[in-house]
């Protein structure tokens, strides 16, 4: 078991989480560091750089897609306490299992819950996902109602308006 403490950044309007997207930098487990993740067909796409105190500029420059020149601020912390079997098939390793604890602190609060989730390892079978998340069911599991942990964090924290007049214009 090891601890994970990520801290996301967004802007005000959490456009990146509204576009599917995170921005997040990570201490704890075997990718600390900062990880931009975004929404590809057929799944996701993740950059990463080692850990700094500020966002790196690549990442902020690919994350400017969304944001524009917009500034991104801390919107939610997640502590997450992990415990990961390596599930193997036919001998070989083929899927990681997860078991979070995760602690969410944003504008709105304090939230706790359990979450479980399956990696495919590299070179196993992509239906084993399928396989896997069954068996998961039968035992008791629901599956997520959110893509993502910081989504499901965020989901009860409203859009700060950037710039309230404008958004009166447009008829929000």
């Amino acid at each position: 078991a090891f601890d994970l403490d990520a801290t996301y950044l967004d802007t005000r309007a959490l456009a990146l989480t509204g576009a599917g997207w995170s921005l997040r930098q990570r201490t704890g487990g075997p990718d600390a560091g900062w990880h931009l993740k975004r929404p590809v067909e057929g799944g996701r796409l993740e950059a990463s750089a080692p850990w700094s105190p500020e966002v790196p500029d690549a990442l902020r420059q690919e994350a400017r897609e969304v944001t524009g020149m917009g500034a991104v601020v801390p919107v939610a912390r997640l502590r997450t306490r992990r415990e990961e079997t390596v599930l193997r098939l036919d001998g070989s390793d083929a899927a990681l299992l997860a078991v979070d604890r995760v602690q969410a602190t944003t504008a709105s609060g304090d939230q706790v819950w359990r979450e479980v989730e399956v990696e495919l390892l590299p070179g196993a079978d992509a239906d084993l996902v399928e396989t896997l998340a069954a068996v998961l069911i039968a035992a008791g599991a629901v599956p997520a109602g959110h893509a993502s942990k910081v989504e499901r964090a965020l989901d009860a924290v409203a859009p700060v308006v950037a710039d309230p007049l404008k958004a009166a214009a447009n008829g929000m």
